[in-house]
């Protein structure tokens, strides 16, 4: 298994686990993910997702090789790249994904997963289910509105008062959202919401004239 091998803080340790994880194949809850590699005691070490694998029963290796081991490995694999003053992962896709450049930076240190290889835990589903639950929430919420403003046209069909109505509803959504963040609710709707008015999100809204 690997030492406590450290990366620097800004490498994003949480995207690239996230990225590689998908692309084998398996569903993983970003938000999750991030919450659970960010908030690991050995965070940003190697150690931090080796772990996270592990609670995800996910079988891997975690190996120090050289070059004359590429064509054992399985793909794709998280690749250790360092260079003078910088470390981070690489995402290897294939074989042929091998580029010089890459291989002159690779330190040898490789994780990759077994032919079958599943990550699942029970708190990923639940954040999983949780976030599909908010989407279908959203979309409540915006067939709503969809269907208010059709209403509005119909009933009065004068464009600046339909606007103005527009506007007022966008209002009221956002409100509701700023609110329920005020509240310590954090959903990804909620989010969402806010982020058609600043891509500060929520927070930013509330602070805003």
């Amino acid at each position: 298994m690997l030492t406590k091998a450290l990366l620097p803080v800004q490498t994003d340790l949480a995207t690239i686990t996230y990225t590689w994880l998908q692309a084998t194949g398996n569903t993983i809850n970003k938000n999750y993910c991030k919450q659970a590699i960010t908030t690991h005691p050995d965070y940003p070490a190697l150690t931090s997702l080796t772990d996270f694998l592990d609670d995800g029963n996910m079988p891997y290796n975690a190996v120090q090789a050289n070059a004359s081991h590429i064509p054992e490995f399985n793909y794709p694999l998280l690749a250790h790249i360092k260079q003078p003053g910088n470390e981070y992962l690489h995402l290897v896709h294939n074989q042929a994904a091998w580029q010089p450049h890459i291989k002159e930076h690779w330190s040898g240190v490789t994780i990759y997963p077994e032919t079958v290889a599943t990550w699942k835990n029970n708190e990923n589903d639940a954040a999983i289910n949780d976030s599909k639950s908010q989407q279908r929430l959203l979309a409540v919420w915006c067939m709503l509105g969809l269907v208010l403003f059709v209403a509005s046209i119909y009933m009065l069909p004068v464009w600046r008062y339909n606007v103005f109505g527009l506007l007022s509803l966008i209002g009221l959504f956002v409100s509701i959202a700023a609110f329920a963040t005020e509240l310590g609710i954090q959903s990804d709707a909620v989010k969402q919401v806010c982020g058609v008015v600043s891509k500060g999100g929520c927070n930013a809204v509330l602070k805003s004239k």
